[in-house]
């Protein structure tokens, strides 16, 4: 019986294995091969299943990282991710040096034509015609006399000799010196803002020009640095000066909490408002005359940090001390981030650096002092503050309806661990004469750098931009007469760039804001009211 049972066993499994009736070894075949078709590679089984045809899967390549049917293992993957970003790489550096080249062709090609013929005997009043005898208010172009004198001095080291060069360079920096001077004694802000950006972009051009920085002109470029800070120095007086009666408005406006402004009887000209549209308008001005955004925002640092220094000490000089008190740090910072926020929407950086001062007091008189428990909380929130400055704050904090008495321990705390830290950082604040003391400088003078990226280096490389300015020099009158402001009243000078395009409405806008009369201090901040158009 054993082998009985083994006989049908095997009967039964050879029976099991041969093929049903009616069907051929073709059709087991194709059944073989269908069930085979489960386990091919992911890339050509992807291909079968969306439908794609048997021709289309063999040109379809494999995943790289599925190379015969095997997945790499980490250490391939990651040598391959790093060719591939040898390969980009290397793309991307021979996009660069391409787009160089072209640039380098452009500027040579720029450069053959960056000159403006003249003859000797017509070379004083050709400098008269751009700058003693110029109308700034016609021109649409606001940096025609930096690339009418640029063009000049190229022609004078093209035809002429070495020594001529120097006495050109010598004669534009004294009658720029001079247009600065004018301008600055007019206190006419477009003017001075005018003259300051051509002489910015002049003097930089001739600093980025090789050919001209090898020769002797450091000495008129030092004339016409020493020029440009004069006017500088005299913009940012000038809006000092503008700002100045509104600033209290700042302390005490409460338009947060829709409380009246302290100072009843200036409140409806001299509030937030004002100063944020007295920066407009002066931000307006410099941008129209195309002012470089360097000097533009070494400006504005200037005119900051005067903000925050003079806010600071009217704020810690408040006699009465009803500014230490919780409510009325909410207002301070409410009216501080209007004026950052306005920074911020004219790219303006680092402007914050200048009113840390003001804005963590603020920050201070918000704090939870109740306990030694908030004594991190206040060191963190007030770093900049010195040992002086949080002590007096915080010894006439007046304390609100629901807030507890400050321990004296929490301030001989606060004031012990200021003088570890921030009184070290005052000691090297040469704003302050590098002194721990209670007061701010409002009229420290921060460093002036003439240097950065400027217009004529971009504008250099336009040529169209460069034939319209010679066309328009073509029409200068060098006699002297009233022809040569007539023909570049109707002569517009456009370029690619969209900041070299200013309307003639515009034009006419910033040349008004030059109707200024010098009759005494007296009147000066009308005369500002005036210029600025907010009067």
């Amino acid at each position: 019986s054993g082998s009985g049972s083994g006989s049908g066993s095997g009967t039964s499994a050879r029976s099991f294995l041969k093929a049903p009736a009616g069907r051929s070894r073709s059709d087991d075949g194709g059944q073989q091969q269908r069930h085979r078709s489960r386990y091919r590679g992911p890339a050509r089984h992807s291909a079968e299943s969306s439908g794609e045809s048997t021709a289309t899967g063999r040109n379809q390549q494999p995943s790289p990282l599925h190379c015969s049917g095997r997945r790499l293992s980490p250490v391939g993957a990651d040598a391959l991710q790093v060719r591939e970003g040898q390969a980009d790489a290397a793309a991307a550096a021979a996009r660069a040096q391409k787009e160089e080249a072209e640039r380098e062709k452009r500027r040579e090609e720029a450069r053959s034509i960056t000159f403006f013929e003249y003859s000797a005997f017509d070379e004083e009043a050709l400098l008269a015609a751009l700058i003693t005898n110029l109308d700034a208010r016609v021109l649409d172009f606001k940096l025609f006399p930096a690339y009418g004198l640029y063009f000049v001095v190229r022609h004078c080291q093209r035809a002429f000799a070495q020594d001529n060069l120097n006495s050109l360079l010598l004669k534009i920096a004294t009658l720029l010196k001079m247009a600065l001077s004018a301008a600055q004694a007019s206190q006419d802000l477009a003017s001075q803002a005018f003259w300051m950006a051509n002489a910015t972009e002049f003097v930089m051009v001739v600093r980025a020009d090789d050919t001209l920085a090898s020769l002797h002109s450091a000495e008129a470029q030092l004339l016409i640095t020493e020029g440009v800070q004069e006017v500088f120095s005299s913009i940012v007086q000038e809006i000092k000066l503008r700002l100045e009666p509104a600033l209290p408005a700042v302390l005490f406006e409460g338009g947060v909490l829709g409380s009246p402004t302290r100072h009843t009887t200036t409140a409806a000209v001299m509030n937030v408002n004002f100063i944020i549209e007295s920066l407009d308008a002066a931000f307006s001005v410099l941008a129209g005359c195309m002012t470089s955004e360097l000097i533009v925002q070494q400006l504005f640092a200037s005119v900051f940090h005067y903000i925050g220094a003079q806010l600071f000490n009217e704020f810690v000089a408040d006699h009465d001390h009803h500014m230490f008190q919780s409510m009325r740090g909410l207002v301070l910072r409410f009216n501080l981030t209007r004026l950052l926020d306005w920074a911020t929407t004219h790219h303006l950086p680092n402007v914050e650096v200048h009113m840390r001062h003001i804005t963590q007091a603020a920050l201070l008189l918000q704090c939870n002092k109740s306990s030694l428990l908030h004594l991190d909380d206040i060191c963190t929130a007030c770093p900049i503050l010195n040992s002086v400055q949080l002590g007096h704050i915080l010894r006439h904090y007046h304390l609100g309806p629901d807030e507890d008495r400050i321990p004296p321990t929490l301030i001989d705390c606060v004031v012990a661990r200021a003088m570890n830290v921030a009184d070290r950082k005052a000691q090297d604040d040469e704003s302050v004469g590098c002194k721990v003391q209670l007061l701010r400088n409002p009229h420290f003078i921060l460093p002036f750098r003439l240097s950065g990226s400027f217009h004529m280096n971009s504008g250099l490389l336009d040529i169209k931009l460069i034939r319209t300015i010679k066309q328009q020099m073509l029409e200068l009158d060098l006699d002297g007469g009233d022809k040569g402001r007539q023909n570049s009243s109707h002569t517009s000078i456009t370029a690619s760039d969209p900041a070299q395009k200013r309307s003639s409405a515009e034009a006419e806008e910033w040349a008004s804001l030059a109707n200024i009369e010098t009759v005494g201090a007296r009147r000066k901040l009308n005369k500002l009211a005036a210029f600025f158009g907010l009067s």
